[in-house]
C-alpha cells in the first residue's frame, strides 16, 4: 500500500511535542510491514537535516497561487531510517517557514494553509493509496483534496482547531461549505479542524477512552456535535512508541543500560549518575520526575505541588520542562533552591531519557491527556506512573498494577498517589509494578494493524 502522511512534525528532525514521535513511530511500524511511506513535511529553516539522508532537488520549481500570485517552491526529497520524505521549501515573501520555530506565529493559519495546498496539489497529480492527515495545520488537505483519494483524519489534540477568517481561505483559492466550516463558538471565524471532520472518510482520535470524552460537551471543545453526527467514522487507535529508540537495554543515551533482570542495579546506577550531574545529594530516597511541556493542558500548578509534597515525604524531583511564561518560569527555578529539586527548564532530549531511567516515578497530574506518550516511556524504564485517569492515561495505567492513578485534578488527588508511591516504594508490591510495566507490549504492532484496517 502507498500511505502519504501529511504533518507538521516528524521526530526526530521537526519535533515540539509528542505529535512528532507518533507519525514517526507509525510511519516505522508501517514501513516494516511492508508498506510505502511518505512524509510530507514543510522544510523549516530550525529542521535538523544533519539526521536526513539523500537529500536532494526532487522539483526545483514549483509555483503555487496566493492572493493570484505564483509563488515558487522547491520540493526536496530524502529518507530518514527507511522513511521517504517530500520536503517543501517555499520561497513565500512572508518566509513562511523561515521563523526558527514551528508553531507560534500569528499567521499559522497562513503558513499552513499555504503547505496544504501545494502539498495537496502535488499529490493530485501522483494519487497514494491513502492519505493520513494530523491535527488542524494539515487539515485543508482533507478540502483540497476532497473526493480525490481516500483520507484519514487524526485529531491529537481538540484543543488546536485552526481558527482562521474566511479570507485566509479566498487567499489561497479555497472552496468551501460556509456551514461545515463555521466556527461554533467564534462568530465569522473559520475553523479548519471542523473542516477536516465533514471532509474526511475517517477520523481517529489517539486513545479509545480520548474519542469516548471528545464526544461530549465538557471535552468536545465546542465540536462534539459534529463528532457525534460522524461517530460512524470515528474509531480511537492508542498510540505506540518507538520501542527501538525508547529501550533501556540498547539506549545510547544511558551509561548503564540494563533490561527486567538488571534493573535494579542498572536503575541504581543511573539514578547515582543523574544526582551527581544535577546536583543532588546521592542516596536512596525515592526519586520522582516529571518530564513535560509547562501548559495548562499538563496541570503545571499540580506539578508544582507534587514537587513540594514530594520533599515532604521525603524524595527528590526532577523537572524537565519548558515554559514560555516568564512568572511561571520564575516560579519553578526559584524551587531549585532545596537541595533535593532540581529544575531543567530546556528541553534536553539525551537528559530526558537519562531521567526515565534513574526515575524511580514519574509524575503525570494532566488535565486531559488524548493519550500520553511519557508513561508509555516510564513504564518501559521501570518507572512507576503517577497519572490522572484521563484519556489515553486512562487506557494505559492501571491503580495497583502498573502504576497508581487519581480522578479529580486536584492536589489532594496528586498527594494520594504519591503517598501510594512512596508506601510500595521497595517492596514487594514495587517490584510487581516495575515487572508489569517493562514487559507491557507498548510498541505499534497491534495499533498498525488497526490503522491498515481503515486505510482500505
Amino acid at each position: 500500500m502507498d500511505i502519504v502522511h501529511v504533518a507538521s512534525e516528524f521526530a526526530p528532525i521537526a519535533k515540539v511535542g509528542g505529535l512528532a514521535d507518533v507519525i514517526s513511530g507509525l510511519s516505522k511500524a508501517l514501513a516494516k510491514k511492508g508498506h510505502r511511506v511518505t512524509i510530507f513535511l514543510p522544510k523549516y529553516d530550525c529542521l535538523d537535516d544533519s539526521l536526513i539522508e539523500d537529500l536532494q532537488v526532487l522539483q526545483k520549481s514549483f509555483p503555487i497561487e496566493e492572493s493570484g500570485i505564483l509563488i515558487q517552491n522547491t520540493l526536496w526529497s530524502a529518507k530518514y531510517d527507511g522513511i521517504d520524505l517530500i520536503l517543501v521549501e517555499a520561497h513565500h515573501p512572508r518566509d513562511y517557514f523561515k521563523r526558527g520555530k514551528i508553531y507560534g506565529e500569528e499567521d499559522d493559519s497562513d503558513r499552513f494553509l499555504f503547505f496544504c495546498k501545494v502539498a495537496s496539489t502535488y499529490l493530485s497529480k501522483h494519487l497514494p493509496d491513502v492519505v493520513h492527515l494530523h491535527d488542524w495545520p494539515t487539515s485543508s488537505c482533507s478540502l483540497f483534496l476532497k473526493n480525490s483519494v481516500r483520507m484519514v483524519f487524526t485529531i491529537h489534540n481538540l484543543h488546536h482547531q485552526g481558527r482562521c477568517a474566511p479570507f485566509n481561505l479566498e487567499r489561497i483559492g479555497l472552496a468551501y461549505e460556509e456551514e461545515e466550516m463555521r466556527d461554533t463558538q467564534y462568530d465569522e471565524a473559520i475553523n479548519l479542524l471542523r473542516g477536516a471532520i465533514s471532509s474526511s472518510n475517517v477520523i481517529t482520535t489517539v486513545s479509545p477512552t480520548y474519542m469516548k470524552e471528545i464526544l461530549t460537551p465538557d471535552c468536545g471543545c465546542g465540536l462534539h456535535e459534529d463528532l457525534q453526527k460522524n461517530k460512524k467514522k470515528l474509531k480511537g487507535i492508542l498510540n505506540g512508541i518507538d520501542t527501538d529508540y525508547w529501550n533501556p537495554e540498547t539506549d545510547g543515551f544511558l551509561d548503564e543500560k540494563y533490561n527486567l533482570e538488571t534493573q535494579k542495579t542498572g536503575k541504581k546506577a543511573n539514578k547515582r549518575k543523574i544526582q551527581k550531574h544535577l546536583g543532588l545529594p546521592e542516596d536512596d530516597k525515592p526519586l520522582v520526575t516529571a518530564i513535560t511541556r509547562l501548559v495548562p493542558q499538563k496541570g503545571p500548578d499540580l506539578i508544582y505541588y507534587g514537587i513540594n509534597k514530594t520533599i515532604e515525604l521525603g524524595g527528590q524531583f526532577v523537572l524537565l520542562g519548558s515554559t514560555h511564561d516568564p512568572d511561571m518560569h520564575k516560579e519553578f527555578q526559584e524551587l531549585a533552591d532545596h537541595p533535593n529539586i532540581a529544575i531543567c527548564l530546556d528541553f534536553d532530549d539525551a537528559l530526558s531519557h537519562q531521567l526515565y531511567a534513574a526515575s524511580d516515578m514519574l509524575l503525570m497530574p494532566s488535565i486531559f491527556e488524548p493519550c500520553g506518550l511519557a508513561q508509555m516511556i516510564a513504564l518501559r524504564y521501570g518507572s512507576v506512573p503517577l497519572v490522572r485517569a484521563t484519556g489515553g492515561l486512562k487506557d494505559t495505567i492501571f491503580d495497583g498494577k502498573n502504576g497508581f492513578t487519581f480522578s479529580i485534578p486536584d492536589n489532594k488527588g496528586v498527594a494520594e498517589v504519591l503517598e501510594k508511591g512512596f508506601a510500595a516504594y521497595k517492596t514487594e508490591e514495587w517490584e510487581s509494578l516495575i515487572s508489569a510495566g517493562m514487559q507491557a507490549n507498548l510498541g505499534w504492532d497491534a495499533s498498525v494493524d488497526q490503522y491498515l484496517e481503515i486505510y482500505q
